[in-house]
């Protein structure tokens, strides 16, 4: 096979390589100027772009400042039970939550006194119990892991989760994301 380039621009064997030309090598020059120029510009820059968008996720973390509400049946929407979560975010962290739940039919709230509707239901009565106990633990979990993501269900107590939830991603939604 016969060699396309060598290092000797004379020999009649570099039929494809161009003359040099003087326009051109200048212009190759600037090019590469161009480049080292850019190079250095990306040692400086990319480090410090680096640094400002780690500071801003870190410390802001990722919901915008204020009270944002959400109100869901979850996949509940046969019932007549609604939650409703208020959420105050300050520096980009969830800083406080109230929830509760909501029956719209008796126009009364679910908490510890709920059970009465159904004296004589062992098993109800058991159920509203655990789920209390989810509406009131379900808040502090989610201040400490800021995520409602990260919120584990009580044994018993999945009802009043998957309200909790889907109540907490709507208000979140809200303030700039949708986990």
């Amino acid at each position: 096979m016969k060699q396309l380039f060598s290092n000797n621009p004379n020999k009649s064997e570099n039929f494809y390589m161009r003359p040099r030309h003087p326009m051109r090598d200048k212009l190759n020059h600037n090019i590469k100027l161009i480049f080292l120029e850019m190079k250095s510009y990306l040692r400086i820059s990319l480090p410090i772009c680096l640094l400002i968008s780690m500071a801003a996720v870190s410390d802001n973390g990722t919901y915008r400042d204020g009270t944002y509400t959400g109100t869901s049946r979850s996949v509940y929407t046969y019932e007549e039970y609604y939650g409703h979560s208020v959420l105050t975010i300050a520096d980009g962290r969830i800083k406080s939550i109230r929830f509760y739940i909501r029956d719209s039919v008796n126009h009364e709230y679910f908490n510890a006194a709920y059970e009465k509707h159904f004296t004589g239901n062992d098993e109800y009565i058991q159920q509203c119990r655990n789920d209390w106990k989810g509406v009131i633990s379900y808040p502090d979990s989610l201040l400490k892991f800021q995520d409602p993501e990260k919120v584990d269900a009580m044994t018993g107590a999945t009802w009043s989760y998957s309200i909790f939830k889907a109540s907490v991603n709507e208000a979140l939604k809200k303030a700039g994301t949708g986990k």
